[in-house]
């Protein structure tokens, strides 16, 4: 199977504006699918987004995206909690956020994912994340 998806990312700059899109790749090699993205700025104009990831092969995990003010910014996105089954049903993401700290400038990102170990309804974990920015 050949899948493809187009993800664009938009460069907010420290004056508060909008600059074009940095990247608008398209990829199709057994490529991650991100959906319920949320997305944090702090007072230093660095950027993190935290959002859901899965592929053919692994289920839906939690994930985050930075970009530090100075320009450098996360190669690829990094998986911090890999989805560990199934999850059965079609409403996801009411739980997902990110946020700054405002005492520290530090990230928090709440991640859902699906765990199958619960035994209600819906079978998801929440995973907390906290991201230093340094």
């Amino acid at each position: 199977m050949n899948i493809k998806f187009r993800f664009v990312l938009l460069l907010i700059v420290s004056n508060g504006g909008l600059q074009d899109f940095i990247a608008d790749r398209e990829n199709s090699s057994s490529a991650y699918q991100f959906v319920m993205p949320s997305l944090a700025v702090n007072s230093s104009g660095d950027i993190v987004i935290g959002f859901s990831c899965a592929r053919d092969t692994e289920y839906v995990g939690a994930s985050f995206w930075g970009r530090k003010a100075n320009g450098t910014y996360l190669i690829r996105p990094a998986l911090i909690q890999a989805g560990r089954g199934i999850f059965p049903r079609e409403r996801w993401g009411d739980y997902s956020s990110t946020t700054v700290d405002e005492g520290t400038g530090h990230f928090w990102t709440i991640q859902e994912y699906a765990e199958p170990e619960w035994e209600v309804e819906y079978r998801y974990g929440l995973w907390i994340n906290r991201i230093a920015a340094q």
